[in-house]
């Protein structure tokens, strides 16, 4: 039963997994005693993809079986390759993952990279031991995770006989747990078996029985993932068709196809940033200098007042109002300041803490050359807010920008490549303020840009700094040394203990809650 990563994969278009070559899944080490290795493939499935009806890619998927100790091993494969466009420029969005199960469906291993930027990946491998999966995470640092591994968590090999090993049949539920590597998470998937419909598998295509399955998976905080709708043939159980929901993108399709017809030229495909953008109802002259903007924003989401960062902490972001007109959905009205200087506050907010200072994995603030780099642009600053613009300056000034190879590059890889995109703007610039001294963060929402269509809300990373106090807000895309009311923040990280992209959630939260915005009032001073 093919699982479709539940939206994973798409909050940014670079970011994914990729290029593990398959003969790089290794066997387990084997002692002199036991017989060489053999391994011959038991299956091979092709899907073609398509997003929105428009040819976009392919899943491959494949089963070795090898015997080790005189026991089978099954190694299941998945790639999955999508193309789709930023700003114009394609991008290829690819996941690859495998995983290793025993005859009976227990996983012993899996396996996985994840790229952040070009040359540079995090390296994930987990083995079974004692009911725990110790999963080694190696990158610019090395993690280890272990994780508690009941009977009930399902691998890639066995997850594609679900299906037929229960004999479903209308009206059956069920539910099996899948580890996502993606968030180095174990996942609940509930399974809801429907009706026996009629329907074609493509346009022109006759139509021919088939049963309807559904699988959602379960909750992650106040985020709601979206579910993926399976078609399969009611005697064979053999899956002919995946429907799954691409926040921001549509609907992407795999259906069961031949190894030509999934390799086949792509057609025109979908632009992310264009189709995951906000749109306006009138352009802002000059909103980044303005004193404040006022939005009202409608959301599909269960609490509407919690999708964006609002409250006591947040002096850039006004909560005006919160009204949740249905169970779904509701809208928010917030006021957006244009802070130039840290406020005065009589009581300041509380101390931050060292993971606001400390260097990790993504903001790796310890490296040589980021401190090189943090030295060299603040040589004529004196006090922490003069350090935090030069830097941001510096960045500004000697970045390459709009590279998109890099996708979530750590902020030692960015300083020595000096190019991406506003991820790398930001976390180069939070690992300079923290090589300075200065507590600092990623802040990940939505930011007013123009483009051939009109004005829009475009997503957006940037960083705050911790001055006086209090959290002053930067963005080095920009080099004002302040922003003003063209920011919309939805949330923000340390990046603290990280080795997955759980920080990005919120934003998959708020692309599933298909936000609609007004402009309600602009205030010049």
């Amino acid at each position: 039963m093919p699982r479709i990563l539940c939206g994973w994969l798409f909050w940014f278009a670079a970011i994914g997994y990729s290029l593990i070559e398959q003969n790089a899944v290794q066997a387990q080490p084997v002692s002199q005693d036991t017989i060489p290795v053999k391994r011959k493939l038991v299956l091979e499935t092709w899907e073609t993809a398509y997003i929105q009806g428009q040819k976009a890619g392919y899943v491959h998927f494949t089963v070795h079986q090898e015997n080790r100790n005189g026991q089978a091993v099954f190694i299941g494969w998945k790639e999955l390759r999508l193309t789709i466009a930023r700003d114009g420029q394609r991008a290829v969005i690819e996941a690859d993952s495998s995983t290793e199960e025993t005859e009976d469906g227990e996983v012993i291993a899996i396996r996985g990279r994840q790229t952040l930027g070009k040359s540079q990946s995090l390296i994930r491998h987990g083995q079974l031991e004692d009911g725990i999966m110790k999963i080694r995470t190696e990158g610019p640092t090395t993690s280890v995770r272990e994780i508690r591994w009941g009977s009930n968590v399902v691998g890639l090999v066995r997850e594609q006989k679900l299906l037929a090993e229960r004999k479903v049949r209308p009206g059956d539920e069920f539910h099996y747990v899948f580890y996502e590597p993606t968030v180095n998470h174990n996942v609940r998937i509930q399974v809801k078996v429907k009706d026996i419909v009629e329907m074609a598998l493509r346009t022109g295509q006759p139509k021919q029985k088939l049963l309807r399955v559904e699988a959602k998976p379960e909750k992650i905080g106040d985020l709601q993932l979206p579910g993926s709708v399976i078609w399969c043939d009611p005697q064979s159980w053999e899956v002919l068709r995946t429907d799954s929901e691409l926040p921001g993108l549509g609907i992407l399709s795999l259906i069961r196809s031949t190894k030509e017809e999934a390799l086949g030229e792509t057609g025109t495909v979908p632009d992310l940033i264009s189709q995951q953008s906000i749109r306006l109802d009138r352009a802002i002259p000059r909103i980044h200098d303005l004193a404040a903007v006022t939005l009202k924003i409608h959301l599909k989401d269960e609490n509407v007042a919690s999708v964006f960062a609002v409250g006591a902490q947040e002096n850039r972001q006004q909560l005006v109002q919160a009204k949740q007109l249905t169970p779904e959905e509701g809208f928010v009205e917030i006021r957006l300041l244009g802070i130039r200087q840290p406020i005065a506050v009589e009581s300041p907010m509380t101390d931050p803490g060292k993971e606001f200072l400390e260097s990790n994995r993504f903001i790796n603030s310890a490296d040589a050359r980021v401190k090189q780099l943090a030295h060299q642009a603040t040589l004529q600053a004196k006090t922490p807010l003069q350090k935090a613009r030069a830097i941001e300056r510096w960045v500004r000034q000697n970045m390459r920008a709009l590279n998109y190879t890099e996708a979530m590059a750590t902020a030692d890889h960015v300083a020595r490549t000096l190019e991406g995109d506003c991820s790398e703007f930001a976390m180069l610039t939070a690992a300079m303020l923290r090589a300075q001294g200065i507590p600092s963060r990623t802040a990940m929402g939505l930011v007013y840009a123009e483009d051939r269509r009109g004005p829009m809300l475009a997503y957006h990373m940037w960083t705050e700094a911790w001055i006086d106090g209090q959290w002053f807000s930067l963005d080095a895309t920009l080099g004002k040394g302040f922003i003003g009311p063209g920011h919309l923040k939805i949330t923000d990280h340390s990046w603290a203990g990280i080795d997955s992209f759980k920080p990005l959630l919120p934003i998959t939260r708020a692309l599933l809650a298909k936000p609609r915005a007004e402009i309600v009032q602009v205030s010049e001073r």
